[in-house]
């Protein structure tokens, strides 16, 4: 009987713990996700590095980036890099391979400390912050902090993550954070605090034009389907599909562009 009083404390205990575990979580989630972001950045940022010092990183494409950084700072050629000169890149910008402005925005950062590390810390920490919107938005589908958390820290957790992260620097990274704060936004109807993040997407990559477009697309179908569904007047579906088509439109510019410049 006493055996049984003392395993019926222990579950009431462990059951109050749990409940005040997911209340503290549940009051406090807006500021616990900066935990496992600051975790995930700093394990990488340290790993990475580790695996920069042992001999595992690679002229594609950390040496190149690292170049073409360092002689736009100090040899007085833009974006030059020596290794692609044979491989289809006589000119030797990086922009005649891959249509990235974005490096230009890299390089005050990279001006601060010029080595391979300042690259590997911010790759780690671009992929971590990805985690903020991720939550953001998980936590108004939701209703739940708890639910958003987890979310999160399933991103976090994921390996496909963890491998994109520990093979060198590419400029890929900066999508998920990029894209996600912008969905963020443009959910909420703030489209001023979204079109940085949509510019920024857009000079990352050649190819990203294409995600912002059917970003757009997407906005596009969804006021169509909201609009007859609340059965709003004309204009008010036409205004809203404006921003959507504009960003389309300005996408598909984007994309030939790039294609120019390369």
């Amino acid at each position: 009987m006493f055996t049984k009083i003392r395993t019926l404390r222990s579950h009431i205990k462990l059951t109050y713990a749990c409940a005040l575990t997911l209340e503290n979580l549940e009051k406090y989630g807006d500021r616990l996700i900066w935990i496992p972001i600051l975790i995930y950045t700093s394990f990488f940022s340290a790993y990475t590095c580790y695996m920069h010092h042992t001999f595992r990183t690679y002229a594609w494409d950390l040496g190149i980036i690292t170049q073409s950084l360092w002689t736009t700072l100090n040899a007085g050629k833009i974006l030059y890099s020596t290794l692609e000169v044979p491989y289809g890149n006589p000119s030797g910008n990086f922009l005649g391979v891959h249509f990235s402005p974005i490096l230009f925005i890299i390089l005050p950062i990279y001006a601060i400390y010029q080595s391979p590390e300042t690259l590997l810390v911010l790759q780690s920490f671009i992929l971590s912050i990805a985690a903020l919107p991720l939550y953001w938005i998980a936590r108004d589908k939701l209703q739940s902090k708890v639910a958003a958390l987890a979310f999160a820290i399933a991103y976090l957790l994921n390996p496909a993550l963890h491998g994109v992260n520990t093979f060198d620097f590419h400029l890929e990274i900066f999508t998920p954070a990029f894209i996600l704060f912008a969905f963020y936004y443009m959910e909420k109807g703030k489209w001023l605090k979204a079109i940085p993040f949509l510019i920024l997407e857009l000079i990352t990559l050649e190819f990203a034009p294409l995600i912002v477009f059917f970003l757009g697309f997407y906005f596009l179908l969804r006021y169509l389907k909201e609009g007859f569904l609340k059965h709003e007047n004309k204009l008010t579906i036409f205004r809203k599909l404006t921003t959507s088509l504009t960003l389309m439109l300005t996408s598909v510019l984007c994309f030939y562009l790039s294609i120019y410049v390369i």
